[in-house]
Formats: C-alpha cells, structure tokens, sequence
C-alpha cells in the first residue's frame, strides 16, 4: 500500500523548546517560540540529514533521491528510530545516531537506488513523571525502492 500522508507531532506548547538546540538559543535570546519556529527548525534540519544521507549512500555506491516535493513520495518502506536527549542538547538531533539503522536496512535487503524523505519529530514535552526528561526525537526514514 502507498502512503503519501504525514503526520505531525506539534507540541501544546512551547516553553520547553529549550530541548532543542537551535531554539533554545532564541529563547536565550528572549524570543518567543511558536509553531513557525518550529516547523522551520524541523523542516531545516530533515533537508541537512537527507542531505548527509545522499552523500553517505554515495559514498556506498547507493543511487538516492529526494523529490522536491519531499512528503508527495509514495513510500512503501519505513525505519523508525528513536533517540533519547540526553544532557548535552546536541545527542538527540545528530544524524549519526541513526544511520547505521538506516545503511543496514538497505544493505540487508540489497537496495542500491531508493527515493526517500526524512521526517522528524522532536517530543519536547514530558508526559511522564521523570524528572530527567531531556525529550526524544523520532526518525521516520520513508523509502521506496526506485
């Protein structure tokens, strides 16, 4: 089945946006967060990890492509990943922390030319009762074999 839909996680609220790095130096700064800064920061910041992905399938010899119209692809294949926060702001939004996940996938099932996108969530909000609650980000890796 194709899917073409995305859903989005947008936060209630914004007062702890501080859990992501580029905006928390806005909100060092005084600016108040909303659902703009946001969506910039995640839609910037999918554009930079497809961009690290294509060069690293390359380097693979792995043909990839991302349609200019990123969420209108319809992708047959998923890889979820979810990265903790930890302390140090920058863990949870680095590229790195996934792609083996990704490079493994598509070794295992020998796929050497795809179209993807990349879409991220940034859970900024603490729904448990953990004190040390540093947020998570999910990775939705969405491909189909070209």
């Amino acid at each position: 089945m194709n899917k073409t839909q995305i859903e989005r996680y947008i936060p209630k609220v914004f007062n702890k946006a501080h859990l992501i790095p580029e905006l928390n130096n806005l909100i060092r700064k005084g600016k108040k967060i909303n659902i703009d800064d946001y969506m910039k920061f995640v839609t910037d910041f999918e554009i930079k990890c497809e961009n690290s992905l294509i060069d690293l399938f390359n380097s693979l010899n792995i043909q990839s492509s991302v349609k200019s119209d990123r969420y209108s692809l319809p992708y047959k294949e998923e890889l979820i990943s979810i990265v903790e926060g930890a302390s140090f702001l920058n863990h949870a939004f680095n590229i790195n922390n996934i792609t083996r996940d990704i490079v493994k996938e598509l070794l295992d099932k020998e796929i050497y030319k795809l179209r993807f996108y990349l879409t991220i969530d940034a859970i900024i909000e603490n729904d448990t009762e953990d004190r040390t609650f540093f947020g998570r980000v999910i990775y939705k890796f969405r491909y189909v074999i070209h």
